[in-house]
């Protein structure tokens, strides 16, 4: 009900109360219409149960204002209005977050108008509860992870023994619960957590009541599916950028190599080594090394001895960035060893671009760090133009005269400035997608390598070196595009040694 008069620079006391019909009502008693106008509903009356679950009440106050107040408090904004209320969203509210439908009865309680705004905190019986955050509630939050398109609470749950008469509260993190695969694993994990605070013991838990568990199942229903979905994406994402091997190679491309699970003396009798042996060139003998189309690991002489070779592996692809080297599930078949303990091993090659892993190795390492500059962009055109013609292209500039026809996807330039298929195929859409193919680690890597390499014909006319006045004016676009991309690189100095 009022306690004041209500001014803009004042709040005003609102109670509201769920009756005996199991419907919630505010209390306005100078109200002259029918009982059933001060029926809350339409998101309205879900915002009052949420609040009265946090509280265990029935009864709620509300101080309001149309003014923000220099207190914490929740804020209504208001969003639709008809001819029989207004729609407003609910917002810095701890508990709740969506819309909530207010009839005329508000014109009655705001002076003949439904406010833009109507900021409000709640009290009940001189406390309130944290409808906006405080000082001390904001640092606690800080720590909240919201990066992933959800903000991930922390929950308080009580666990409470009347015999033993002893009670612990612990804070429940969210983001890691997301992972849990069912509701038993989050109830166990919540038991881990009491039972590392030393209040209670194992045998204790079948004695204990919870406050607040609930609420964290509820809320877990809805961050696991979250998770779940950016789970699917990232595999999604990791499937795109050619970065997971596929299940059954049968063939290879031409700069494909197919790495594999190998004994130190090379017999290859069965499994994924026979299948290199009778297909990609593995050499009998031969259990270490690259040999034709294939790349042998041992994965039969013990963990160590794998590890070391696994890092090997590593350089060695590191160093031939011209080769597309898809790992097969090593050590998890004939070997005996479990993808937990040969994934981790695979973690130097993370972001080794030329290198594929079985998708169950990025579960257990995480995905990779170009990833998300692959997908959001189609570079795997570049890389696979590339893949016949980049050493021939370095070396023509080296010998200082193009002779081959690469000029797109070596020297890409802005999409839109050439009619030819290949200049559009190829051509990239503005600064965006050219920072994000500098940053590809071999995309990247190759354009400052053959621009060091055009720098090396100081002297020679650009004319010459390129072939054709068409692919100087290429040429040059394509250094103004990445000078703008990355200011003061090797494409200002090529611009300034040539143009």
């Amino acid at each position: 009900m009022f306690t004041q008069s209500f001014t803009k620079d004042k709040f005003m006391q609102l109670r509201f109360y769920k009756h005996t019909d199991g419907r919630w009502y505010v209390d306005l008693p100078n109200w002259e219409g029918d009982f059933e106008d001060l029926e809350m509903v339409a998101g309205a009356d879900d915002l009052l149960e949420v609040l009265s679950h946090q509280l265990k009440t029935q009864s709620i106050t509300f101080e309001v204002w149309t003014k923000m107040p220099n207190v914490p408090c929740g804020l209504m904004t208001k969003i639709d209005q008809t001819r029989d209320g207004a729609t407003y969203q609910v917002s810095n509210c701890m508990y709740y977050d969506s819309t909530a439908w207010l009839c005329n009865v508000t014109k009655f309680v705001f002076d003949g108008i439904h406010p833009n705004h109507i900021y409000f905190r709640v009290v009940n019986e001189d406390s309130v509860l944290p409808t906006g955050l405080t000082d001390d509630e904001s640092e606690e939050h800080e720590g909240n992870d919201s990066d992933a398109g959800i903000g991930y609470k922390k929950l308080k749950v009580t666990a409470v023994s009347l015999e033993l008469k002893k009670a612990v509260t612990v804070t429940v993190d969210m983001k890691a619960m997301a992972k849990c695969k069912t509701q038993d694993a989050v109830k166990k994990a919540i038991e881990k957590q009491i039972l590392e605070t030393k209040v209670f013991r194992q045998d204790d838990l079948s004695k204990l009541k919870y406050q607040g568990r609930k609420d964290v199942l509820d809320e877990w229903k809805v961050v696991h599916a979250v998770y779940e979905e950016e789970v699917e994406d990232k595999a999604r994402e990791l499937s795109n950028s050619g970065r997971v091997t596929p299940d059954n190679i049968v063939t290879l491309r031409s700069n494909e190599i197919f790495v594999f699970g190998s004994n130190a003396l090379g017999q290859h009798g069965g499994g994924a080594a026979r299948y290199a042996y009778e297909h990609f060139g593995a050499v009998m003998g031969e259990g270490h090394g690259l040999h034709g189309k294939s790349y042998a690991i041992d994965s039969m002489s013990g963990l160590a001895v794998m590890e070391a070779e696994v890092k090997a592996f590593a350089e060695y692809a590191k160093s031939h960035s011209s080769l597309k080297f898809l790992v097969t599930p090593i050590g998890c078949g004939i070997a005996g060893f479990n993808v937990k303990q040969i994934a981790p091993m695979f973690e130097c090659c993370r972001n080794i671009s030329n290198v594929s892993l079985p998708a169950s190795f990025w579960d257990i390492i995480g995905m990779p760090e170009q990833i998300t500059v692959q997908s959001k962009y189609d570079l795997q055109r570049f890389l696979a133009a590339q893949e016949r013609d980049y050493p021939e292209a370095l070396e023509e500039i080296q010998n200082g005269r193009k002779t081959g026809h690469w000029i797109w996807y070596i020297f890409p330039q802005q999409k839109g400035l050439g009619h030819s298929y290949n200049s559009e195929y190829y051509g990239l859409d503005g600064l965006d997608e050219a920072k994000a193919y500098l940053r590809h680690p071999v995309l990247g890597q190759r354009l400052r390598e053959i621009c060091q390499a055009l720098l090396g014909n100081k002297g020679k006319s650009i004319g010459y070196i390129m072939g054709s006045d068409i692919d100087v004016l290429k040429l040059k676009t394509s250094m103004e595009l990445f000078d703008l991309a990355s200011p003061n690189d090797i494409f200002d100095k090529v611009l300034t040694t040539f143009f």
